[in-house]
């Protein structure tokens, strides 16, 4: 259900994640994941993007009824240099295609 991952490393024993969810609760989704003990524990999820675009898709469908329904996707992190991370994807919006941005801070409390 999560498509178009990608991982930032954040130090110690913890990753972030970024999906972009094709199923229920459509939408981009921002997670902080402790990876220690060879587990993968989400300790902080955060939808970013979507809330109201509802459900995309239908179970079963053949890939090209789903590629021309799909509206993001192709989400990526990037650390700055202030400490901010930057979430970017493309989403077509009112029938345009944009990039969209999103400033993300972390604020590692343990």
């Amino acid at each position: 259900m999560g498509q178009s991952a990608n991982l930032m490393y954040l130090g110690g024993e913890l990753l972030m994640s970024i999906h972009c969810h094709r199923g229920d609760d459509v939408g981009l989704y921002v997670r902080v994941v402790d990876f220690s003990n060879d587990q993968w524990k989400v300790i902080d999820e955060n939808l970013i993007w979507g809330r109201a675009i509802g459900r995309q898709t239908r179970d079963g469908e053949k890939f090209h009824a789903l590629a021309k329904a799909l509206r993001f996707g192709q989400a990526s992190l990037l650390g700055l240099s202030n400490g901010d991370i930057l979430a970017t994807h493309w989403a077509v919006e009112e029938g345009q295609g944009r990039i969209r941005a999103h400033r993300l801070r972390w604020n590692d409390s343990t």
